[in-house]
């Protein structure tokens, strides 16, 4: 009887293990193309408007133990025009590059 019992809660745990595997594996995959629809839309910007609707923002430190710490995030954003929201953007892709140096 507790063999059986053993039995079922192994396979039911192997279940759960396999379900969640494919939850997982369908988020990431939501998550990617949600990610290549943003990186498209921000690639397909107009030319004619170089840096509108984008904030840069940079700073360096020198962090102790790991020497100078260089930061940059970069956002992107939509207006709509309308008048009501005017002040409500939508973000829509962000950017973050940092680089550390040690021992210097």
């Amino acid at each position: 009887m507790t063999r059986r019992f053993l039995f079922l809660l192994c396979a039911a745990a192997l279940a759960a293990t396999a379900a969640s595997a494919q939850s997982v594996e369908a988020r990431l995959k939501q998550i990617r193309d949600t990610y290549a629809a943003r990186l498209d839309l921000m690639n397909n910007k107009p030319y004619d408007d170089p840096g509108v609707e984008q904030m840069t923002v940079s700073f360096k430190r020198n962090m102790p133990g790991t020497g100078l710490f260089d930061y940059t995030s970069t956002f992107y954003w939509t207006d709509d025009e309308d008048e009501q929201y005017m002040l409500r953007p939508t973000l829509y892709f962000a950017t973050c590059r940092y680089s550390r140096n040690m021992g210097m």
